[in-house]
């Protein structure tokens, strides 16, 4: 069966956007492109074009929007292959697209899950340290892989003890939980570096081994 042939009757720049174009058939606006499209894949007035040809540049079209946008993410922070994959999703995407732009990213290095990993477990640990449950649920979160998750994740832990940080944490609050009675203040200790994802071993040695300003006082009022 013979596909259907359009003819291209106008092609205007778009007054809101002026790096893309509208293309005109057979009198009738059927879609915008961007001009960096229509210098690669050059569409003029008169040509006569048909659906498979439509549908050809359309798919271009999409790539290159679709990259642009993932660049733009990735200027404002790095971000993993399932982050990039879901919004471009989010933004309906198609998904040999999707296929397309994180396979042209992860090639010149600009998506990397375990440059990621790194970066993203190193930086919340000096902004925000926790211990390794917490951690290892926000980078599942980050949809990435168990195995990679693991071993970042015993690197990071190796450099610095799940204790050594629990123990920093704890000193910074013991004069604020140090002035209540003795329970009430291992009862705090304990739930905050509970939240904070430390291991409950870890929890019970730390606390333990602090010098409590309390440490005579077992009056509970």
């Amino acid at each position: 069966m013979e596909e259907a042939t359009y003819r291209i009757t106008q092609i205007e720049v778009q007054k809101k956007n002026d790096e893309r174009v509208s293309i005109f058939l057979d009198g009738q606006f059927a879609f915008g492109l961007n001009r960096e499209v229509l210098i690669r894949h050059p569409l003029h007035e008169g040509d006569a074009v048909t659906e498979s040809q439509i549908d050809d540049v359309l798919l271009v079209d999409e790539r290159v929007w679709a990259k642009d946008k993932a660049l733009r993410f990735l200027a404002q922070r790095a971000h993993s292959i399932s982050e990039i994959r879901k919004k471009l999703s989010d933004r309906d995407v198609s998904e040999r697209t999707i296929d397309r732009v994180v396979e042209d990213l992860v090639r010149v290095n600009l998506l990397n899950d375990r440059e990621f990993a790194e970066i993203y477990t190193r930086s919340r640990l000096i902004a925000r340290p926790m211990g390794r449950r917490m951690l290892q649920q926000e980078l599942q979160q980050k949809g990435l892989s168990p195995e990679l998750i693991e071993s970042t994740l015993d690197a990071a832990y190796e450099k610095q003890s799940e204790f050594d940080l629990a123990t920093a944490l704890a000193e910074k609050r013991i004069d604020r939980y140090g002035k209540r009675p003795l329970i009430q203040a291992k009862k705090k200790m304990l739930d905050f570096l509970s939240r904070r994802g430390f291991a409950w071993d870890t929890v019970y040695d730390v606390i333990n081994s602090l010098a409590w300003p309390s440490e005579n006082n077992e009056t509970d009022e």
